[in-house]
């Protein structure tokens, strides 16, 4: 009798993906527990116990973006991170939108956004360690890139930004916060 092996199944990847998918094509009006779960044939209960709710999807998909970026160079990583940033926000407009729309001034920052900051701030330390800079200088060059590329990208998706030239203009921002980080 032979057996047929069958390759280990990453769930919760499964799930990240089904709702990356569903936010992708339909918006997240779209997105449920209950969705997610018919997509990989799973209980929604499996899906609150590796996302959550509606938000923590949203949340895993934007954190798998940013985790996906790795790179040796401090200022590659960085850049990288920049356009995993804009290409989820590119792809997923409305949750975008949503990520930052749920929080309010007395409220904490989203999950989602809490940890892009994150990933930023880690990225930034390792610039600052390669630059020889003080480490009270990482959260407040954190949060000046963070504003500039969400601002680009907050206006690429409001239409404030020439669509031919989008592209050119985003790279352009990129290498202003890298001259503004070196000095």
């Amino acid at each position: 009798m032979s057996r047929t092996a069958r390759a280990p199944v990453d769930v919760r990847r499964a799930l990240i993906d089904a709702a990356a998918q569903i936010l992708a094509d339909e918006g997240p009006a779209a997105l449920s527990v209950r969705r997610v779960a018919q997509e990989v044939g799973a209980s929604t209960m499996v899906v609150y116990t590796h996302l959550g709710d509606k938000d923590g999807m949203i949340d895993a998909v934007l954190e798998h973006a940013l985790g996906a970026v790795a790179h040796r160079d401090p200022w590659a990583h960085l850049r990288a991170l920049g356009h995993a940033y804009r290409g989820f926000a590119r792809a997923n407009p409305a949750a975008y939108r949503l990520m930052f729309g749920r929080a309010s001034p007395s409220s904490t920052m989203p999950p989602s956004g809490a940890r892009a900051f994150e990933a930023l701030t880690s990225a930034i330390a390792r610039i600052m360690a390669a630059l020889d800079r003080p480490a009270r200088s990482i959260e407040p060059a954190a949060m000046s890139v963070w504003a500039a590329t969400h601002g680009i990208v907050s206006l690429e998706l409001a239409g404030g930004c020439p669509p031919a030239d989008v592209d050119a203009l985003f790279e352009h921002v990129l290498d202003f916060i890298e001259a503004g980080l070196r000095g």
